[in-house]
């Protein structure tokens, strides 16, 4: 409960705030207040009514909070002189003074558009707020803001000054009545994220960004105007009091404004993220009655925008076809333009937590700069390390090292910015940020260097580099977890991708266990899944479901921004519901998936879509129906080919999962060409992966398959070694070809070898706590068939107990495993 004193200290702080701005701007923020502190917003409204007599806020508390204020009226006083100037006409009017379009009255004619503040404002606090505009226009000098050319003091004492005369429209209004396509649409608004950025390079915030304060000029010229809510960061730097909720325009105000909280520059990213929505869709994102000032801000603290992909469609057919025409494009092509990175821009501009948009201006117009160009945005305004893993994600993982190098880059390019609520936090927050930008470029810097600076004459491969980076990075950060948390999880990710399972594990493992770990909540969450992928891959399903866990409870706290990382953590759970023998769980959940990533879409090429489609192939052939699966993984292959992303490792997947199926039909040739041709391609690109080693442990298997023992002994042994030294003896490619080659050895006759190699599959097994899934079954089958030949029917007994035990969990494996034990059985005395 708040003391009498806390109580007074907050209604003193409110109450300059709504001082500060026009009746429209204090009823909004009596209608948040009142949806929060009922009694405080009744306490407020006194107050304010009690001030001026002479206005609006003599109405009584129940009619501000219905939005029922009638304005002051303007006056117009066109025809008058200001010194040299000739007032022609009244250009429009705010909530502190008239603009006029004005003349010289000298031999120059020259136009300005001079601001006068309005008679009954004189003596006033916006007499106050009308002069720091005019200081403000001084500082600036920018082709984008309108130059202050005069200024003084008329008859009445009243100030006024002059500006540079834009002969224009507004943005919105440019644009359509120009036709300007999408592309030209986005450019003109990074012509206003510049003029913005130099104010911020002031330390001025502008906080009433919107069309109308936006003109372009004859020649396409974007320009920002009116300044007279703008607020200095380096006046009142120690406090957040005065004028932290001065006017504002409802339609594009951020949240921070509505709730009279702290304004910064993240306040005009916000303004600009809703420009650039009714810009590319003719609608703003928040839809509401400018006259329920309570539904307004319900609407713009809560809120959520349509996806844009669905609003330029949305509407009466005329008006559809009139917005498709004046952009010149067409349904399917907008479509195309507004989803992904752009969508994802924008939704990070309108972040309703101040935090979460783009740390600056020119950081978003960066952003729409690599768009335009179709390079690697960086999403959705996180920092370099989420960054780095979009980009690993996105890209193949044979290109890692030219990965590494742009990473390094964009690291060294990254912008300070003034983002926090005062300036000096703002300085604060910037260097810092700056100084982990910086170390992070140096730091990949330095790995390139030293590895041309190598005695031993070797080549370094991509491993080597992430290696020897990955042993200086506790000592290198240790008192520095922000960097040091980004590093490791980043460099682990780049492991992972090449394949490496123990590095990546190792710095998965170092990341998690950093020192301030728990202040980096998404940086966990990455750490989580990719250890719990790579346990996977080593064979601990029950810590990588544990991992798993984890991850997906932070992501689904905010799924809006973790849409992705969602989508693509169904891989995991899918692969551990068919490790458990659950292939028709497995197919849910990617049916599921691929579903919701689908309604994102207009139906072209998805990398996402395409490498769950893979997944599913596996899960159908888990089913036992494995035409449906070849079928599907010959889909996912031709999205890869649509995509030109043939050499990933999904893509490679999707062509062992379908040579696989092929196996299972009988199809062995083409099974065996396209094992190859996957084989092949990894080779040139990581000729040490586990993948690799998974596509050499089926061809061993095929190759068992038809006969051809000796070849399958130099697959299988290949791919064994492979497995255990990239993810142990324990991973799950090793201990599949193990049991392979155990078969193998016992057809060849070495049945006390495969008997060893059972043996030990058996007790990596009980190790590691998977003895329910198909692998465990396959080897109690094995041994029941060598212990019934080798004349041990009690041990052969055995085997097959425990064998009914799992056959009825394991859908359509287990009955043809089933099926075989029976036959075993009946050989049993």
């Amino acid at each position: 409960m708040s003391t009498e004193k806390e109580r007074w200290q907050q209604l003193s702080a409110l109450f300059e705030r709504a001082l500060d701005g026009d009746a429209r701007q204090r009823t909004l923020l009596l209608a948040s207040l009142a949806g929060q502190e009922p009694a405080l917003a009744a306490e407020l409204a006194r107050m304010l009514a009690a001030v001026d007599k002479r206005g609006p806020l003599d109405a009584p508390a129940a009619d501000m909070l219905d939005g029922r204020l009638p304005p002051h009226a303007p006056v117009d006083e066109s025809g008058q002189q200001l010194g040299p100037w000739c007032l022609l006409r009244m250009l429009g009017h705010g909530g502190m003074g008239c603009v006029y379009e004005a003349r010289r009255e000298d031999d120059s004619g020259q136009r300005a558009a001079i601001k006068r503040l309005q008679p009954h404002w004189a003596g006033t606090v916006h007499e106050r707020r009308f002069l720091e505009e005019r200081g403000i226009l001084a500082r600036l000098s920018h082709p984008g803001i309108p130059a202050l050319i005069d200024h003084g003091i008329d008859a009445q004492a009243r100030p006024w000054f002059a500006l540079e005369y834009v002969d224009g429209g507004d943005l919105l209004h440019h644009a359509d009545t120009q036709c300007l396509d999408l592309r030209q649409r986005v450019e003109l608004l990074r012509q206003v994220c510049a003029a913005v950025q130099h104010a911020h390079a002031h330390l001025v915030v502008h906080r009433d960004l919107k069309p109308a304060n936006l003109l372009v000029d004859g020649e396409g010229h974007a320009r920002v105007l009116d300044f007279g809510v703008a607020k200095r960061l380096d006046v009142d730097a120690g406090t957040t009091r005065t004028g932290s909720h001065a006017g504002f325009t409802p339609e594009y105000a951020a949240p921070e404004q509505v709730l009279g909280q702290p304004v910064s520059v993240a306040t005009d990213v916000h303004a600009l993220g809703v420009v650039l929505y009714e810009l590319l869709c003719g609608e703003r994102p928040w839809r509401f009655d400018p006259a329920n000032l309570q539904a307004a801000a319900q609407a713009i603290t809560t809120g959520m925008p349509a996806r844009m992909e669905t609003v330029l469609s949305s509407g009466r057919p005329e008006e559809m076809a009139a917005r498709i025409a004046s952009r010149r494009t067409t349904g399917a092509a907008f479509r195309r333009f507004v989803r992904g990175d752009l969508g994802r821009i924008v939704q990070t501009a309108l972040a309703k937590e101040p935090e979460r948009r783009y740390a600056s201006v020119q950081a978003l117009s960066d952003d729409l700069q690599r768009f335009l160009q179709g390079r690697t945005v960086s999403v959705m305004g996180d920092t370099f390390a989420y960054r780095a893993r979009r980009f690993v994600r996105r890209n193949r993982w044979s290109v890692a090292m030219a990965g590494l190098a742009v990473l390094a880059m964009l690291a060294g390019l990254a912008g300070t910015t003034w983002q926090l609520r005062q300036v000096r936090v703002q300085r604060d927050a910037a260097l810092a940020e700056a100084r982990r930008n910086a170390a992070i470029g140096d730091y990949f810097a330095m790995l390139f260097r030293d590895a041309g600076d190598r005695i031993d004459g070797e080549r370094a491969t991509a491993s080597d580099v992430l290696g020897d980076g990955a042993r200086r990075l506790a000592d290198s950060y240790r008192g520095d977890p922000a960097t040091g948390i980004h590093l490791a999880v980043t460099t682990a990710d780049l492991s992972q991708r090449l394949g490496d399972l123990k590095a990546a594990q190792a710095l998965y493992e170092q990341a998690l266990a950093w020192p301030g770990i728990e202040g980096f909540p998404g940086q966990r969450a990455a750490a989580q899944y990719g250890l719990g992928v790579v346990r996977y891959f080593n064979g601990d399903n029950a810590g990588a479901r544990a991992l798993l866990d984890e991850a997906l409870g932070y992501w689904k706290r905010d799924q809006a921004r973790h849409v992705v990382d969602l989508q693509e953590s169904a891989s995991l759970q899918a692969n551990l519901e068919r490790a458990d023998g659950h292939p028709d769980v497995a197919a849910q959940v990617l049916e599921q998936a691929i579903a919701a990533r689908r309604a994102l879409l207009d139906g072209g090429p998805d990398r996402i879509v395409a490498a769950r489609t893979a997944d599913l192939a596996a899960a159908y052939m888990g089913m036992g129906d494995a035409a449906r699966a070849r079928e599907t993984a010959h889909s996912a292959w031709a999205m890869f080919e649509r995509l030109q992303l043939q050499s990933t490792s999904d893509a490679l997947g999707a062509l062992n999962n379908a040579a696989v199926a092929s196996v299972q039909l009988g199809d062995l040739a083409v099974a065996e060409q396209s094992f190859r041709r996957a084989a092949e391609i990894y080779r040139r690109a990581n000729p040490q992966s586990p993948h690799l080693a998974a596509l050499l442990s089926n061809l061993g298997t095929l190759e068992l398959k038809q006969g051809r023992l000796d070849d399958a002994r130099v697959d299988l042994e290949q791919a064994l070694d492979m497995g255990t030294r990239l993810g142990g003896e324990g991973s799950r490619v090793a201990m599949g070809t193990r049991l392979r080659l155990a078969e193998l050895l016992a057809r060849q006759g070495n049945v006390v070898e495969a008997m060893t190699l059972l043996q030990t599959q058996f007790h990596l097994a009980e190790q590691q706590g998977d003895t329910r899934g198909p692998l465990h079954a396959g080897g109690l089958l094995l041994r029941a068939r060598l212990r019934l030949g080798a004349g041990d029917h009690g041990g052969a007994r055995n085997d097959l107990d425990a064998l009914d035990g799992l056959v009825a969990a394991l859908g359509p494996a287990g009955a043809a495993m089933g099926k075989e034990a029976a036959a075993l059985r009946a050989g049993l005395r």
